[in-house]
């Protein structure tokens, strides 16, 4: 046992007529009975070995407390409180190695956790702080662009310069375990980005696209795409909507595209912050998205570059 608890009250009332030297021999042999988890010995020379008792006094007051506190049976010095209490913790033993396996396995499983989060931030062009809160470091990795599948249509693939194309009527089939969205082609600008965004129908052309059908067409898969939930991107470009106007975020849509920022949403926010918004200092997660972005865009500038003409 390495705890046992004492009761002050108890332990002051019962040995308040004990000398020092005696109160100090009964405190040992408590000790070292709660350490062995058994009996005193019964030859009373080894016990006081086992205590430090060297001189005349100590001896004698080993003897003195053991023949008033403690029983001599078969098997040595036993003392009731005591037995009491090691029988109790002898009980609870295996209920104690299931909660250290249980927590063994707990902590086994946060490591293996973190290994899996930086491996999937580390293929991903990313890194992290090895000392990153977990939750953190979940964030970065949520935050990571979903794999396009390769046989994925393009959602703005069909739009045309001219704008005449209208957006996809029902999302591209996918396996039903996972909601994908395909990622916009940022080769394909929106359809015009001044009012009335396409050819009138007078022209010929088809009618107009509403500015409905470009924000939420294209701009929620855009969003989904790099890991927003639905719900929020549709909330998020209401926002932008009602604070900005159509024609803004319709340009800021396009603008997005041709950027190809790894979270779209933080560019876009950026791009589009409230009135009167005063500007915060960018906190690790936003230092970490522009590090990765300046990278990205070193990286297509040097491609463009070498692209053959």
């Amino acid at each position: 046992m390495n705890f046992f608890e004492h009761h002050i009250g108890d332990y002051a009332e019962a040995t308040a007529h004990l000398s020092i030297l005696e109160d100090g021999a009964y405190s040992r042999l408590i000790r070292k009975y709660y350490a062995t988890e058994r009996a005193l010995p019964a030859e009373i020379d080894r016990v006081q070995r086992l205590v430090g008792a060297r001189s005349d006094e100590e001896r004698a007051a080993v003897d003195a407390v053991l023949h008033e506190f403690f029983e001599l049976r078969a098997d040595g010095w036993h003392q009731d409180r005591c037995d009491e209490a090691i029988a109790a913790y002898q009980a609870g033993e295996p209920e104690r190695e299931a909660k250290k396996a249980n927590e063994a396995t707990r902590l086994k499983r946060h490591r293996d956790e973190r290994s899996m989060l930086f491996a999937q931030l580390n293929a991903a062009g990313q890194h992290a702080p090895w000392n990153i809160p977990t939750k953190d470091l979940r964030e970065l990795v949520a935050c990571i662009p979903a794999t396009r599948p390769a046989t994925a249509p393009e959602t703005l693939q069909a739009l045309q310069v001219s704008g005449t194309a209208t957006p996809p009527a029902t999302a591209p089939a996918t396996p039903a375990t996972a909601t994908q969205y395909p990622v916009p082609n940022p080769q394909y600008p929106l359809p015009n980005t001044q009012p009335p965004y396409s050819e009138p129908i007078g022209s010929g052309g088809k009618p107009p696209l509403t500015p409905d059908e470009i924000i939420f067409g294209y701009g929620v898969p855009l969003l989904i795409n790099a890991g927003t939930p639905e719900k929020q991107a549709r909330s998020f470009l209401g926002g932008l909507r009602k604070g900005h106007g159509d024609e803004a975020l319709v340009n800021a849509l396009r603008d997005c595209l041709r950027e190809k920022p790894l979270q779209p949403l933080e560019w876009l926010a950026a791009a589009m912050p409230p009135a009167g918004a005063p500007k915060s200092k960018p906190n690790a997660l936003e230092a970490l998205e522009a590090s990765n972005q300046a990278v990205a865009q070193r990286f297509l500038a040097r491609e463009a570059i070498n692209a053959p003409r």
